[in-house]
């Protein structure tokens, strides 16, 4: 009957899901031993978001490598805000410029990254470990950020603005490439949705 096929089909469904995380424990320690990994593969719709958020913060706690990766990213966050913060009154005070000006640095900034998204980063993935990228491009953005405070020229700004653009597409793509190489497949979602937050 048709009452009677429908729970043996669930039944396999439900064995199948839980099969996939049996390896999980290897990846993140002995931590994760007692944890119900079931927990992470569930694809129902009904899925409350709290526990979705749970998943995500005990996903992030048990792994050494994705807590790493969350820290550099606050990290530089938290440190380029300053350039976003401070550029308005550089722009007015330090340059004599005004709003258009402004608006140009920014346009300047992302053409940059869109440049380097293309042409540049392909390029030393080639050849440098992400951590490699993330390291040099860091130490370069910090030197603009100290040349855009320093500066008076007319035209520096916008060359640094556009050197800024790169480091920034430089840190930010390997960070996210790392959190999706980091986190497990069946938990992948979880790890991205705290990164972003």
């Amino acid at each position: 009957s048709v009452t009677a096929s429908v729970p043996s089909k669930l039944d396999g469904a439900v064995a199948d899901s839980n099969a996939r995380p049996s390896a999980a424990p290897t990846l993140y320690g002995k931590p994760m031993m007692a944890l119900n990994l079931s927990a992470f593969h569930r694809n129902s719709p009904t899925q409350k978001a709290r526990n979705a958020a749970k998943d995500s913060f005990v996903v992030v706690r048990h792994s050494p490598r994705m807590r790493n990766v969350l820290i550099r990213v606050t990290l530089f966050v938290f440190g380029s805000s300053g350039l976003w913060s401070l550029l308005p009154l550089l722009v007015r005070k330090a340059y004599g410029m005004h709003s258009a000006h402004f608006g140009g640095m920014v346009g300047i900034f992302g053409i940059g990254a869109a440049l380097a998204g293309v042409f540049w980063l392909p390029r030393i993935r080639l050849r440098f470990s992400p951590n490699q990228i993330v390291d040099f491009h860091w130490a370069l953005f910090g030197l603009v950020c100290l040349g855009l405070s320093r500066t008076s020229s007319a035209w520096m700004p916008f060359a640094l603005m556009f050197v800024g653009g790169i480091c920034w597409i430089g840190i930010l793509s390997m960070l996210h490439f790392s959190v999706q190489s980091v986190a497990p497949p069946w938990v992948r979602a979880h790890a991205m949705s705290v990164y972003l937050l």
